[in-house]
């Protein structure tokens, strides 16, 4: 047992974890290492909207499960690069909603840092934006 938590923290250290909470949304993400050098940066992206927030709105749970791939988006200079992939992941709690995002690694391959911005289309209408070391 000691071995399985001392080898997830271990785990943990290497990431960069970031979160914003401005009372409507939590937005949690995490820099995921990847084995291959060459396969571009990916990231773990957590989205909560507060429970005050699902009481009076109502969410577009299709849009946040389908249509994501046009709210993420690294930023250098004023250039937009859209994230290469965005995978849902079906994490069974409700109005809590997980994404594995994978860039190009063209994108990230010279750079110490990446300003990943996320839009959000679909409850806040309101962007976030995290600058996470590489």
């Amino acid at each position: 047992m000691a071995d399985l938590l001392s080898m997830q923290l271990s785990a943990c250290k290497d990431r960069d974890f970031k979160e914003i909470n401005n009372g409507d949304v939590h937005i949690q993400v995490t820099r995921l290492k990847g084995a291959i050098q060459n396969e571009g940066s990916g990231f773990k992206f957590r989205l909560l909207p507060s429970r005050n927030f699902t009481a009076t709105h109502r969410l577009s749970t299709e849009n946040l499960w389908y249509h994501m791939d046009s709210c993420f988006y690294t930023e250098k200079d004023g250039v937009k690069t859209y994230v290469a992939m965005v995978q849902p992941i079906a994490n069974g709690v409700k109005d809590n909603f997980e994404y594995l995002l994978q860039f190009d690694p063209a994108v990230t391959a010279t750079r110490d840092s990446v300003r990943l911005v996320y839009y959000d289309k679909y409850i806040t209408r309101q962007h976030y934006t995290f600058n996470i070391q590489l």
